[in-house]
This record gives structure tokens, sequence and C-alpha cells, in this order.
């Protein structure tokens, strides 16, 4: 019986050396529950995972150190070389169902004549692969570079899923030299305008937690050139600072902050319903050393907010009031801010 293997893995291998494949950088965060930053195959598992090659398991798991089996190759090399699974005939192994998860990799890779199969007419799908393969894929392609991955491995030593995975991320890296492996970060003009936004919501009464949210916003704008400062809403409501003072504490440190502007979260009108109405919130934007932007909601049917309100943009706002947006000039820009509220 004619064992055709070796035959299998060489012409897969030098197909997948020369196809121009975008390979995505890996990325610093794990896809899978069971491949950490720090295995051996992170990098290679994430980079094909980023680039649509491999899904894992519905568990979420890869199964880095698990033995690769050849169905396991086709798919992840047919994936590789982005072939049609789909529109495929039939291999005609007998050990091949339509059925069969590798089936479409298999039957693709059939159809470029890579692979045939063993000489009995299997293919032999959960036949493991070794190293001793990996190292006949290597020196029947001249033009791929040496592999830093296939490398410190006795041939008869199995490949796990993990390294193929490497195997595969770096061939089709190496092979594609327009391809960068760390995408350069391009150079910013020297005139470019550079704004940075410091935003936070939901803040919730924790008068408590402010002094540390003004430390925060201090140290960056001690840092940074250009800081515009956002509450996007909900300061009402949360906890007993609120219950005993209706916003006036938080307010004493939302000014202390320094906002550029706020918009009403929807706990802002918490206290509508009762016998003082929005007083309360009426006497939080009179005291706000901070514009309130909001264009979608209307004060002018409420006589607390006489004065306080207009449904103009203005580029000169005043502390205070509410405005449908306003433009700030930062930096010789002029930077538009409108809020919303939910």
């Amino acid at each position: 019986m004619e064992n055709k293997r070796n035959k299998f893995l060489t012409v897969t291998a030098a197909a997948l050396a020369v196809t121009a494949v975008a390979v995505v950088p890996a990325s610093a965060a794990s896809p899978f529950s069971d491949v950490k930053e720090s295995h051996a195959d992170f990098e290679g598992i994430s980079t094909l995972y980023a680039a649509g090659i491999i899904s894992g398991y519905p568990d979420g798991t890869f199964k880095p150190d698990t033995n690769v089996t050849r169905g396991q190759a086709a798919k992840m090399i047919a994936g590789a070389l982005k072939l049609d699974t789909k529109e495929v005939e039939d291999p005609k192994f007998t050990d091949i169902s339509a059925s069969n998860p590798y089936y479409g990799s298999i039957a693709a890779l059939v159809g470029l004549n890579v692979i045939t199969g063993y000489g009995d007419n299997t293919f032999r799908p959960n036949q493991t692969i070794t190293h001793g393969d990996l190292a006949k894929i290597l020196a029947s392609i001249p033009t791929l570079p040496e592999l830093e991955s296939a490398k410190n491995h006795e041939a008869s030593e199995k490949v796990t899923r993990g390294q193929l995975a490497t195997f595969i991320a770096e061939a089709l890296t190496k092979s594609n030299p327009e391809t960068p492996e760390t995408p350069e970060t391009p150079e910013t003009p020297a005139d470019a305008f550079s704004l940075s936004i410091l935003h936070v919501n939901d803040t919730h009464a924790r008068a408590n937690e402010l002094p540390k949210l003004a430390t925060a916003v201090k140290e960056q704008r001690e840092a940074k050139k250009n800081v515009l400062t956002l509450h996007a809403g909900d300061a009402f409501n949360g906890t007993l600072y609120f219950n005993e003072f209706h916003g006036q504490a938080d307010l004493a440190l939302l000014n202390e902050i320094g906002f550029d502007a706020m918009v009403f979260g929807n706990h802002e009108f918490d206290l509508g319903a009762s016998p003082e109405g929005h007083q309360a919130l009426a006497d939080f934007v009179k005291g706000a050393k901070f514009p309130f932007v909001d264009a979608n909601a209307d004060f002018s049917a409420d006589d607390k907010f006489t004065g306080l309100f207009t449904d103009l943009i203005s580029s000169e706002p005043e502390n205070g009031k509410i405005y449908s947006g306003i433009v700030k000039e930062i930096d010789g820009e002029k930077v538009g801010i409108f809020g919303l509220t939910t």
C-alpha cells in the first residue's frame, strides 16, 4: 500500500509559501480562555484568529497543546489559503463523508491537486502529524525562510494545534514581505491639532469618590496640551449625599474639577414629581461654574428655568446656563459640543 502522507504535507506547504495572505498582527488580548499571553504559541494563534483562519471550539477554548490531526491541519491550511470550501467536488475518500467537519477543506485542497491521501483511498483525518513531516515541508520549499517555530523538536514528536498555528502564521508572514509583522505608526504632522477628551458619567452622588476624579483630571491636564472635560449626566440620586443635599454636595466638587460642559441624564429629573418639582435641578444649574448642553430637552414651559435656558448654539456660553450646543475655541480650533438626554 502506497503511503502518500508526506506528499500531502509537502505540497500543501509549498502552496502556502507562495500565496499572499494578509496576516493581522496578534492582539494583546487572548482570543481563547486556554491561550494565555504567556503561552509559547500565543502570537501564532492570535494572528490566525485575527485573520479569521481559526475559531476554536464552541466552549471558547483552542486546546493548543492537543496533537493536531490531518483533518484539522487541512482546515487551517485551507483557511490560510482562503479557499472556497463549499462549492467543491467530492474527494471520494472512503473515510470522509459530506457531513465530516473537514470535508470542505479536504475537498478544496484535493481540487488544487495538493492532497491525494493514502493508497487505500482513505484520508485518515484523525491521524496526527509529527515534526518530521514539518521538517520535510521546510526542506522542499527553497523560497521559504528558515522558521524558528520548526526548530528544536524530535522528528517523531507530535505537532500540537498551537505549534501548527505558529508555523502557518510565520510562513504566511515571511512569504508575504509586503505585510509588515509590526505596523508602522504614521508620523504626526507638526501642525496637527491634538485634543484629549476626559469623559465621565453616572457619578450618582458618590461625592466621596469625586476627589479621586479631580486628581486624575489634574494629572491629565498637566500631561496633555489640549484637554476637554465633559460630564454626560446622572450626577443626581444614588447615595445619602443626594438625599440630604439634592446635588449641592456634588456640585461643589464638580465646580472644583472644572468641567467644560455637562448634559442632563435621566436621573437629573428624578425629583420632578415632588412638591418642589425641578427646583433642585434649577438650583444645580444656577450654581454651576460650567454650561449645560441639551439638544433634545425643552425647559421653556417650566418657569423655574426662566432665564437659564435657550435653544440656541452659543460660541460665548455662560456658566450656569443651558444651551442646545456650544462652540469652544481650543488652541485656535473651533470645537462644537452638544448633548442628548436619553
